[in-house]
This record gives structure tokens, sequence and C-alpha cells, in this order.
């Protein structure tokens, strides 16, 4: 039976420097995904346990969203609801 690796293997040496389009087929990736080893991971708090992104972890396309919507919204302003409240408050209820 061969042995297993316990190490993960984002924490291999050689692989510390890579940059995710050494490794993979990549699309498109800004800066701070082909370079994994720059993240400051240490405030995320979903992922702070696994350990410091690699090229294994990172996306390998990355697609820009749209901003149309809130370019509108800063320009005329978010919706405010003027009306009045004339509901009874009902104590203990």
């Amino acid at each position: 039976m061969p042995e297993m690796d316990s190490e993960r293997p984002c924490t291999r040496y050689e692989d510390q420097d890579m940059r995710t389009s050494d490794a993979y087929k990549t699309n498109n990736l800004p800066f701070r995904f082909d370079h994994p080893s720059k993240w400051n991971y240490g405030n995320c708090v979903f992922n702070a346990s696994d350990g410091p992104p690699c090229i294994h972890t990172m996306p390998l396309t990355y697609h820009t969203r749209n901003h149309k919507y809130w370019e509108h919204l800063s320009s005329v302003g978010m919706y405010r609801n003027r009306g009045f409240n004339t509901a009874i408050d009902r104590a203990g209820a």
C-alpha cells in the first residue's frame, strides 16, 4: 500500500511562490488570484483554519460584474419610504 502524504499539497515549499497560471490553464485572472502567496489571509474568518491560499485553491477564471445597477443608484439615490406611520403600538403583544 503506498504511503499517503498527510501534508496538504498547498503547504509544500516549492508551491509557495508559484503562480496559478504556472500550474493551470487560466483565463483573465487578476494579480491577486494569480499570486496566492501575496494574500493576507489571516483576516478571513471562513477559511483561516484551512491555512494560506495556494495555487490549488485559487479560481481558474474570473468574470467581472456589471456595475450598471449600482451606477444608477449612485446617481439617483436609494429608495426612501416617506410614508407616515399611523399604526398604534401595542405594548406587551
